[in-house]
């Protein structure tokens, strides 16, 4: 220490105490009094609080390195519960099942799990639109099934019946006839149509009147001639006694 002193006011000096221990002494003279303290201080001693500082500063580190491995793991484990969650109502989804969600802790996943209910919902209307469009298909398919048999069984009592039979629009002009009737008055299969029902049917007698005049007249009346003579003309201009009923189609 004394060497020390020359060199300086103050520092610290290693050396040997008693029983050869090492010392380590704190000295610092004062330039006023030219006193000087010094303290000394076995080295193992200091050594022992140092030591004593590292672990505790260690043991506070891994205390800390625990506890927020501890937080990750908990938080970790938060997080999954909350997306396992979510598996259940996704499956429902798949299934078109009724979406209920379980308690969702996070908001992601909430936002998440109302989106898969809303998606739920919009699926469930849009299948009840797809299966009443169905059943609407189905009974249009049926009804114009229905109607084509009847159709089928209207043509076939049109097409076969013995007598003549013309269809008459309001303008007075065959819109259709049957085999019978297209035969009758001389016309090839599909050219009467057009044709003036007055060019085919004509009264005589001193109450004669257009056809098409009377049956506008009396649209509910069924026997045509009354007391005049009807004549059927034939496409070659030849004629032949005919009897005639009109009746409305509603």
């Amino acid at each position: 220490m004394a060497a020390g002193l020359l060199l300086a006011p103050e520092g610290i000096v290693d050396e040997l105490g008693p029983g050869a221990v090492p010392y380590v002494t704190v000295f610092s003279r004062s330039a006023v009094s030219s006193w000087t303290v010094a303290i000394a201080l076995p080295r193992g001693v200091l050594n022992a609080a140092l030591w004593r500082s590292l672990a505790w500063i260690a043991l506070g580190a891994l205390g800390m390195f625990t506890l927020g491995l501890a937080l990750v793991r908990a938080i970790g484990s938060h997080i999954e519960r909350s997306i396992r969650g979510l598996v259940p109502p996704a499956v429902a989804l798949g299934y078109g099942e009724p979406v209920t969600l379980p308690p969702l802790h996070l908001r992601e996943t909430r936002a998440v799990g109302h989106a898969l209910v809303q998606a739920a919902a919009l699926l469930h209307e849009r299948t009840r639109q797809r299966d009443d469009a169905e059943r609407d298909r189905l009974r249009l398919s049926d009804a114009k099934q229905d109607i084509e048999r009847s159709e089928a069984f209207l043509r076939g009592i049109f097409e076969e019946t013995p007598d003549g039979v013309l269809l008459v629009g309001l303008d007075c002009r065959v819109t259709r006839a049957n085999a019978q009737g297209e035969q009758l008055f001389g016309y090839a299969q599909g050219t009467l149509a057009g044709t003036m029902i007055d060019d085919l049917l004509v009264e005589t007698g001193p109450q004669a009147r257009p056809l098409c005049e009377r049956v506008c007249a009396a649209p509910m009346r069924r026997g045509v001639g009354g007391t005049a003579q009807l004549h059927g003309r034939r496409r070659d201009v030849s004629s032949f006694p005919a009897d005639a009923m009109a009746s409305p189609l509603r």
